[in-house]
Formats: structure tokens, sequence, C-alpha cells
């Protein structure tokens, strides 16, 4: 399959394919425990962003994640350490490296990617719906969910 992005090394690509099931296990995994209906949620939300048969580039881009994402996603919450503190640490460097990687693709896309990951942290948060349904989105969620580790595309200009 030739790139979606071809002003991307491999290693720059692979960040973007793989920044949502980071972004789901750093979510999930902010109260320490990651549990299956977070992980559902992320599953559900990337395919809900899947289009079969769209050409655009987004649409695109969700056909691939969305065929390995809980794959993905259960590899990396393999891989990655059991300590929480040491788990957000290397999810947030390396979700730090989508800054740099947005600058180097197209501006529309970057922007629609940027919201999504937003919404898709949301989508995680809100899945374990605390007591009875009642403050879905527990503290240490909060803390994480802006992804404030992510700066938004196309408003922060470099100075040069």
């Amino acid at each position: 399959m030739d790139t979606l992005f071809p002003n991307l090394t491999k290693d720059e690509e692979d960040v973007l394919y793989f920044a949502p099931p980071w972004v789901a296990l750093l979510i999930a995994g902010a109260d320490d425990h990651i549990n299956s209906k977070e992980i559902k949620a992320g599953v559900a939300f990337v395919k809900g962003k899947q289009k079969p048969g769209e050409e655009s580039l987004i649409g695109l881009f969700y056909q691939v994640v969305a065929e390995k994402f809980l794959t993905d996603i259960m590899g990396y919450k393999t891989l990655l350490p059991e300590d929480t503190e040491k788990r957000n640490k290397l999810l947030i460097e390396r979700l730090e490296q989508l800054n740099d990687i947005f600058k180097k693709i197209d501006l529309e896309f970057a922007k629609q990617y940027y919201n999504d990951l937003k919404d898709l942290a949301i989508s995680v948060a809100e899945a374990s719906g605390g007591v009875l349904g009642l403050n879905p989105v527990n503290r240490k969620e909060k803390k994480l969910i802006s992804l404030e580790m992510i700066q938004e595309p196309g408003l922060r200009k470099e100075i040069e």
C-alpha cells in the first residue's frame, strides 16, 4: 500500500497510526485500571470514524486504524509498564511527537485528527460511567483528558 503521508518518515507515520491506541490507553489507565468498557469505547469510536469507500485522507486513514486498533491497543497494553506513572510518562512522550508531525502534514487533516483524538479521550473517559452514571469522568482522567501534551495544529506559529 502506498503511504498516505509522503512527507513523513515511517516512524512518523507509525506515530499517527498508533496515537489513537495510545490516547485510549492513557485515559483508560489514568485511574490505575484499564477496563474492558474503556477499550470497547475506544474500538467503537475508531470504528465509527471508519467510512468504507470514502476516498478522503481522513477516511482512508481511519480504515487503516480501525483494522488493527484492538490488536494495537491490546499489544501496547501488555508491552507498557504496569506502573501508572511510568506508563503515562511514556505515552505522553510518544504523543508529544505529534506536535512536530502536524507541521509536516495537511493542516485540515491535522486539525480533524487532533479533534478526533480529543473526542476519543472523552469517549474512553466516559465509558466507565461512574456510580449510577454520575461523574463518569474521574479526577485522574480529567487531568489528562484535554491532551495538553498535543498542541492544536495551526494555532501556534513557529518562531524562526
